[in-house]
């Protein structure tokens, strides 16, 4: 009997920065969208974790194990980095603090055995069921941004308007005076 891999993931989230750690059994299948990934796999259920970015693939990697070997397959349109280098529709074995990019995400591997003694021990609870993973929203201030951008362009604008209204008003060549003599009587 094959011997029980654990796969840690861990990464901070890039819009709040906070972070995310969880360890599955694999098949782990990543993506944008949950019904997109596969539930099953070879009689598995298949771990799916849903990161919302859309530089993400709605089923953009597979990470499985065979052979006591942990396994990452890209199944992505944009690839997906493992430590720097570009997988395309390829599959690569990872071993324990590789480091994976899927669009803005940095995801971090520990891998561990039940019989490892020289293992790090995994604290993070062990996930054994489909798992949907979506990072906490914070507070944004994109609309009023948007809204003081939009008064700032229109108060310099207005600004602009004037102050070249005023130089050429200045600079108008003057009509010269006439002189008009009128007789008194």
């Amino acid at each position: 009997m094959e011997e029980t891999i654990y796969v840690q993931l861990t990464w901070n989230d890039p819009q709040t920065g906070a972070v995310t750690q969880h360890t599955y059994t694999p098949p782990i299948a990543i993506g944008r969208e949950y019904e997109q990934m596969p539930s099953r796999l070879g009689g598995k259920t298949v771990n799916r974790v849903v990161l919302p970015d859309r530089q993400i693939s709605r089923f953009h990697a597979l990470i499985t194990s065979s052979g006591g070997q942990v396994i990452l397959t890209d199944r992505s349109a944009n690839g997906t980095e493992l430590n720097g280098e570009r997988l395309h529709q390829a599959s690569r074995v990872l071993h324990g603090h590789d480091v994976i990019r899927l669009g803005s995400h940095r995801i971090t591997i520990t891998l561990a055995t039940t019989n490892d003694p020289d293992a790090t021990q995994i604290n993070a609870t062990t996930t054994g069921a489909p798992t949907t993973v979506t990072p906490k929203r914070s507070s944004s201030y994109t609309g009023l941004m948007i809204i003081l951008a939009l008064v700032l362009v229109i108060v310099a604008a207005a600004a602009a308007w004037t102050l070249v209204t005023t130089l050429l008003e200045q600079f108008r060549p003057k009509p010269a005076p006439t002189q008009s003599s009128y007789l008194v009587q």
